[in-house]
């Protein structure tokens, strides 16, 4: 089986970074050389895991004998699927989108293996989506909650660990699908490939590849 030296965080998201030093893990997190607004898709779910994929991928050369975390997520409202907003005003463009409705926040994994010459294996993919319904907001309301920043970064223009929690009705799923890194399902793709981090947290692990 062959031999993991080290994890490695495809993100500069602090939050996705914050949720995995949760787990007291030894890991390193390097930004994805990739270009993710080329992968297409005809649902949420298939860009998100493709874009997952390609982010992993992205660093398996730079990083011999790794696995490998990429995590994409897509909001997606009405059969659209949406990115993350650049300005304050389309961030304010797209809470006026979301209130009052119903929208589901697709978070995609991939966990890639590089073996010793730095070639990519996927060793496990898969999501967990989360839904939530935003309450009945004034534009007073809007107003004041693009105004404290919170928008940036965020596919939906909202932090729920923050302010963002006062923007919703109820929410169907955990903290972690909605900041984009899904604790449960990681934790559990780990384990299927036989990283125990709960017992050897810093590895090296063997692992289990998926055949071919």
């Amino acid at each position: 089986m062959p031999v993991v030296r080290e994890l490695i965080l495809g993100s500069t998201s602090p939050f996705r970074k914050e949720l995995l030093e949760a787990l007291a893990l030894a890991f390193q997190a390097a930004k994805p050389q990739a270009d993710e607004k080329s992968v297409s898709g005809e649902t949420p779910n298939e860009v998100a895991a493709a874009r997952a994929r390609l982010k992993a991928e992205s660093l398996a050369s730079d990083y011999p004998e790794a696995l490998i975390i990429g995590g994409d997520q897509v909001l997606a409202l009405d059969g659209i699927s949406f990115d993350k907003a650049e300005t304050a005003a389309a961030a304010k463009e797209r809470l006026q989108q979301l209130v009052a409705k119903e929208h589901t926040l697709h978070s995609a994994l991939a966990l890639v293996y590089s073996d010793s010459e730095g070639k990519a294996h996927l060793a496990a993919a898969d999501e967990q989506v989360a839904r939530l319904m935003m309450r009945s907001l004034s534009e007073e309301e809007i107003d004041a909650y693009v105004a404290t920043g919170e928008w940036q970064g965020s596919v939906g223009c909202y932090k729920l660990e923050k302010r963002g929690v006062g923007l919703f009705d109820h929410i169907d799923g955990d903290s972690s699908t909605i900041i984009g890194l899904p604790l449960v399902l990681l934790t559990r793709m780990f384990f299927d490939l036989g990283v125990n981090y709960l017992t050897q947290p810093k590895g090296p692990w063997e692992i289990t590849l998926p055949s071919s």
